[in-house]
């Protein structure tokens, strides 16, 4: 017999972290679930210790695809997925015992064919704090004008994900939000009130904040300016978070300037056309 829940986790070198997520999926009191790895070719023991909980989690199939692209190892493990919902998860994040219960009941008393949930901080400090809860007011007010969610935990159904053909694969960045964004107009989409999921704050611990927040808000500027980020715009990581390349914040921003006009130059040459006859009258 098949399991209602397929639970698909992309991972790249996550050996120092990924015990966490497994304990708390071990721990589970709704247990009717299979684990999907998706592994890019880790190089250190990411794989290892993920068989290491065989007999505490029966059902779980590691898969390894080495194009390192995070869409398509989702997309992979949905295909191999025999669940009727879909969880997908990042590496490091971490929930309690009943996390699956009350979220699937949420999602199944609402009538949702797509969800994500609020997130905590796995961080003492206060500004870590403030920024998730802005965060969680976004996706509060957006659920219901332009939804929204990052990949660290979207629940679908999978008759809704395979209807919108999954993750796209070109894309560099943004693609769990592009993806919400699809499948949104399609279904109801809301922000489950009865669970929250604890993510780590290791990007920004080694990126800066302020850095990382600013990097947040070019994403979207981006894709509303210039369109989906189909090419590298700076380095952002899938795994192997010790290496990051310094980024200069002003660079960023005159390259979207760059990006914008060479994209647009059709566009503005009309508008600049417009604003001639204009000045004429």
């Amino acid at each position: 017999m098949y399991p209602s829940l397929s639970i698909i986790i992309p991972t790249l070198n996550e050996a120092k972290i990924i015990n966490c997520l497994f304990d708390s999926i071990s721990k589970q009191t709704f247990r009717d679930f299979e684990v999907i790895v998706v592994d890019g070719g880790s190089k250190d023991n990411t794989v290892k210790k993920i068989k290491s909980y065989a007999k505490k989690i029966p059902a779980i199939k590691i898969i390894v695809d080495r194009k390192r692209s995070i869409g398509r190892a989702r997309n992979i493990g949905a295909a191999n997925a025999k669940g009727n919902y879909l969880l997908f998860l990042d590496a490091d994040v971490v929930f309690d015992r009943n996390f699956l219960k009350d979220c699937l009941a949420e999602f199944e008393e609402r009538y949702l064919e797509i969800a994500t949930c609020y997130i905590t901080p796995l961080s003492p400090k206060l500004i870590d704090h403030v920024l998730h809860e802005a965060a969680n007011a976004a996706l509060k007010r957006l659920q219901y004008i332009s939804p929204t969610s990052g990949g660290f935990c979207i629940f679908i159904t999978k008759r809704m994900h395979n209807r919108i053909n999954g993750f796209d694969a070109r894309l560099k960045m943004a693609e769990d939000i592009n993806y919400v964004e699809r499948a949104s107009r399609l279904a109801k989409f809301r922000v489950l009130k009865s669970c929250r999921i604890k993510i780590s704050v290791r990007r920004l611990e080694k990126e800066g904040r302020a850095k990382l927040v600013l990097k947040y808000l070019y994403v979207p500027l981006y894709r509303a300016f210039v369109g989906e980020v189909t090419k590298p715009i700076f380095k952002y990581d899938f795994g192997n978070h010790d290496i990051h390349k310094k980024i200069d914040l002003k660079d960023l921003f005159i390259k979207l300037e760059k990006n914008f006009m060479a994209e647009n130059k059709k566009q503005i040459g009309r508008f600049r056309k417009i604003l001639e006859q204009i000045n004429k009258l």
